[in-house]
C-alpha cells in the first residue's frame, strides 16, 4: 500500500529495503522476497542483513535458545550472490555492494557517516560534518529534555584527522563499486597514491588488489564482483564493530563525564 501510494503520487526515487540473514530464514523464502519485491515499479532495491549486537535482547534470546540461530556465513554468502543474480537480469545494477537501482540515482544514508555531511537527529544517532564526528546520548528522555531546554543533545565528539578522512573516503568510493582519482584529488587536494601510501591503509590496498577484490585504472579503481562479496561481509562486520561498539559505550549513562571524546 505505502509503495502504491508513493507511486500515485510521482516520488523521482522509491527505494525498497530487504533484510536478510535472519533466524532460520532459508534460501527460497529469500528469493520470493526479492523476486516480490521486483515486481513492484520501484527504482532502488536495498539489501541489509540483519546485525544482532551482543548487548540487545534478541542476542541473549538466541543464545537461551529461545530464538533460532543465524544462518552461518556460508548461506550468508548464498543469499548475496542469489540476490545479485535476480536483481540484475531483472535489470537492477548494483550502484553500492548492497544497493540495486534502475537509474544511475541513489538513496543512501548508510555510508553517509563514513564522509559526510550526515546532519544525526534522534537519540543514539550519529553524525559527521567536516572533520568532526558525534553521537547524540542514547536516552530518549535526556534528549528531549535537552532540546526543550536549548542545548545541544550531544553526549561525544571528536575530531577526525585528515588520515582517517582519507581512508574513510576511500572505503566509502569504494561502497560505491568506484573510485576516481580525479575526485579524490579534488577533495583531497593530493594524488591518490600519494596520500595513501601515508596511511596505514595502504597494506590493506595492496593485499586487495593482490586478491583480486579491487581493478586499477587510468581513472580511478574498480570494485571487482568477487571484491563486492567480501566487502560485503567486511563492511558489514565493521559496522557491528565500530558504530555499534561506540553506541554500546554510551548506554551506560547519558551524559559521560569526558563527553569530549569519542571512542
Amino acid at each position: 500500500m505505502a509503495i502504491e501510494n508513493a507511486l500515485k503520487v510521482d516520488f523521482k526515487l522509491i527505494n525498497i529495503d530487504l533484510m536478510y540473514f535472519l533466524p532460520a530464514q532459508e534460501i527460497n523464502n529469500w528469493i520470493n522476497d526479492i523476486e516480490k519485491a521486483t515486481e513492484f515499479n520501484v527504482t532502488q532495491i536495498t539489501l541489509y542483513p540483519l546485525l544482532i549486537v551482543h548487548y540487545r535482547p534478541m542476542y541473549k534470546l538466541i543464545k537461551e535458545g529461545k530464538i533460532p540461530e543465524q544462518p552461518n556465513k556460508k548461506i550468508f554468502n548464498l543469499m548475496y550472490i542469489k540476490a545479485i543474480e535476480i536483481l540484475k537480469n531483472r535489470g537492477f545494477k548494483p550502484i553500492r555492494y548492497y544497493s540495486f537501482s534502475k537509474t544511475n540515482k541513489e538513496y543512501s544514508t548508510v555510508e553517509k557517516e563514513m564522509i559526510g555531511p550526515l546532519i544525526a537527529f534522534g537519540s543514539g544517532a550519529m553524525g559527521f560534518i567536516g572533520g568532526c564526528e558525534y553521537i547524540n546520548t542514547c536516552f530518549p528522555n535526556e534528549y528531549i529534555k535537552a532540546i526543550i531546554d536549548g542545548k545541544f543533545p550531544i553526549a561525544g565528539i571528536r575530531l577526525v584527522s585528515i588520515e582517517e578522512r582519507i581512508i574513510r573516503y576511500v572505503q566509502e568510493r569504494l561502497g560505491t563499486l568506484k573510485l576516481y582519482f580525479e575526485d579524490f584529488k579534488k577533495k583531497f587536494n593530493e594524488d591518490f597514491y600519494s596520500s595513501i601510501n601515508k596511511t596505514s591503509f595502504k597494506y590493506a590496498f595492496y593485499i586487495d588488489k593482490l586478491l583480486g577484490n579491487i581493478k586499477i585504472t587510468n581513472s580511478g579503481i574498480e570494485l571487482t564482483e568477487k571484491g563486492m562479496l567480501n566487502r560485503n561481509w567486511s563492511g558489514w562486520a565493521f559496522v557491528l564493530l565500530i558504530p555499534c561498539g561506540i553506541v554500546k559505550k554510551y548506554l551506560n549513562e547519558p551524559w559521560p563525564k569526558i563527553a569530549s571524546i569519542l571512542s
